[in-house]
């Protein structure tokens, strides 16, 4: 997220000591213009600018920008597309092209990306999404007043083993497997409804940074896809896609680099999600007997491992399997819950006690009570 910036003639005036501020590893981190990265003990943004610049949503509300509350998708496309170009054109006006051309070209990147992400929302209103509420600017700023929401996959996959009392890499019990299938489910029918658009949109930056937790929770759905700053509406009768942003490497299909790819990028970024998310180790091409007492979570391991090897097919991509294939072997690699109930008796006292002890656990005391509220 970069850091709100003011122009002037003699260049660029930063409002606070920092560039760039970011949620890193579910850690806000600063760069400092000395440069120098130092790390905030604070995991969400909310916090950090309500402690460090006592700027929340309310304070905005009652500054003197003046909100832009839009009735259908095109008009906010529209309103924001005009506004994007003025700012762009004023700003070329003091920018000196030929003495700051880097000034002007990290501008003009930002406002593109901005521009892309505007265009892309429009086409995106479900309730899949994080959704735009409004927007407002000033002389050189613009604002995008988005949906709330409470908490990041990224940090969901950092607190996950300690709740469940488990070791990185350890096995999981069948509680905490039962749980990750549920939120893998819900994040493979996201992309399913961005590739079954029309046309389809690709997006291209899948990771647990980008897919965050609803902060007001509307039939069950948890989970919600946000920056669609890299994303792309997909011709299915051309493969070729050239000269365009990458997401996060780690996550990015191998066949990006060579410039021919189609929506299945997306499907391998679900495959790194996948193996995250289940913290399997893919590179063990002979695993062992995940549990050793618990034979029906042996077998759905054994196939979820299948499809993920499916999903992250490569130099044939074209083989990989869309969203609603993986979707419609859900009840082949997920855990029955009959056989979970059989575990909850003897788990859930540490579970609740996990849950109690660690800070900014909310989600999962949420998410448990919502997948096994109505077991007996």
């Amino acid at each position: 997220m970069h850091q709100i910036y003011r122009y002037r003639k003699s260049g660029f005036v930063f409002i606070d000591k920092s560039i760039i501020t970011a949620l890193i590893d579910g850690k806000i981190q600063e760069l400092l213009k000395a440069p120098k990265m130092i790390e905030r003990n604070y995991e969400n943004f909310f916090d950090y600018y309500t402690d460090e610049h006592q700027l929340t949503h309310k304070t905005i509300h009652l500054s003197d920008y003046k909100e832009y509350n839009c009735d259908t998708s095109e008009e906010f496309r529209t309103k924001c597309t005009e506004y994007l170009g003025k700012m762009l054109d004023r700003i070329k006006q003091h920018v000196d092209v030929e003495k700051d051309e880097s000034k002007s070209a990290m501008v003009i990147k930002t406002i593109n990306k901005l521009s892309a992400e505007v265009d892309n929302l429009q086409k995106v209103n479900s309730q899949y999404v994080v959704q735009y509420m409004a927007w407002w600017f000033d002389d050189t700023r613009f604002y995008i007043r988005m949906e709330l929401c409470s908490d990041s996959l990224q940090k969901i996959l950092r607190l996950k083993p300690q709740v469940f009392g488990r070791q990185p890499g350890e096995p999981m019990n069948s509680i905490e497997f039962y749980i990750s299938c549920h939120i893998f489910k819900e994040i493979l029918e996201c992309v399913q409804y961005l590739h079954e658009l029309n046309p389809p949109i690709i997006h291209r930056d899948l990771k647990p940074d980008n897919i965050l937790v609803a902060q007001e929770v509307k039939n069950n759905r948890y989970f919600k896809l946000c920056d669609f700053g890299l994303s792309t509406v997909h011709d299915r009768d051309f493969y070729t896609m050239t000269g365009q942003q990458s997401g996060a490497p780690v996550y990015q299909a191998p066949e990006v680099t060579s410039g021919r790819f189609d929506h299945r990028v997306d499907i391998y970024s679900l495959f790194k999600i996948g193996e995250k998310l289940f913290d399997f180790n893919m590179n063990d091409i002979t695993p062992q007997t995940y549990s050793s007492d618990n034979e029906v979570l042996n077998k759905c391991v054994i196939k979820l491992r299948e499809v993920l090897v499916s999903m992250s097919l490569s130099p044939n991509w074209e083989d990989r399997p869309e969203c609603k294939d993986v979707l419609k072997t859900y009840h082949e690699w997920a855990i029955d819950e009959k056989y979970v109930a059989k575990d909850l008796v003897s788990l859930i006292p540490i579970l609740w006690q996990n849950m109690k002890r660690l800070n900014n656990s909310e989600f999962f005391v949420k998410y448990f009570i919502a997948n096994f509220g109505d077991l007996d």
